[in-house]
């Protein structure tokens, strides 16, 4: 009887592996535009504006989709002291965990947690100041709507990071910030 249970579930795992190796891994590229919102401290210093990237994603399952994002914001200084133009670069790789609930014959709706690191950099336009960059960690959750090999995603991403103020006494801290982006993704298969 057990050699008969373990034949039957190394059969399950067999047709389970062969049913995925049919379709993943699946490479995705995720073009999006958003807002790039700074909270908290973060606000004093930077105003919102908006932000545009792109994603690089491979789904390995029906769950779990790694990513790699890349993000320019030309944000705006509110520092008095400087030159308010600063070019934000922001770049991470993370995971989204994901399921899928059909909505109607080829549309599905994929709603994903996620999380990774990666860093963020200012480039100050003003010259007297050295362009820096910074460790970053982000949580998000979102939605993709997806029909065929094509979905429009709807994503918000919470960032936190080190920063240096650039005047004064150039503390470190950790600052927080928002990006809400409306994109578009492309499934090769």
């Amino acid at each position: 009887m057990r050699t008969i249970t373990l034949a039957g579930f190394a059969a399950l795992f067999a047709a389970a592996a062969g049913a995925q190796t049919a379709s993943y891994p699946t490479a995705e590229l995720r073009p999006f535009v958003g807002a790039f919102i700074p909270t908290g401290a973060q606000a004093n210093d930077f105003k919102s504006v908006f932000s545009f990237g792109s994603q690089a994603a491979l789904e390995i399952s029906d769950y779990v989709t790694f990513t790699g994002n890349f993000a320019y914001s030309p944000a705006t200084s509110k520092i008095p002291t400087i030159e308010s133009r600063v070019h934000a670069y922001t770049y991470d790789v993370g995971a989204e965990f994901r399921t899928r609930s059909p909505l109607l014959t080829d549309l599905d709706m994929v709603p994903f947690l996620g999380g990774g690191l990666g860093g963020r950099t200012y480039d100050y336009s003003d010259s007297r100041l050295s362009t820096e960059s910074f460790f970053l960690g982000y949580g998000s959750i979102g939605t993709e709507f997806q029909l065929g090999r094509s979905a429009m995603r709807l994503e918000l991403r919470d960032y936190v990071s080190q920063y240096n103020r650039p005047v004064d006494t150039k503390a470190s801290s950790t600052r927080n910030d928002l990006n809400v982006s409306l994109g578009f993704a492309y499934h090769f298969r």
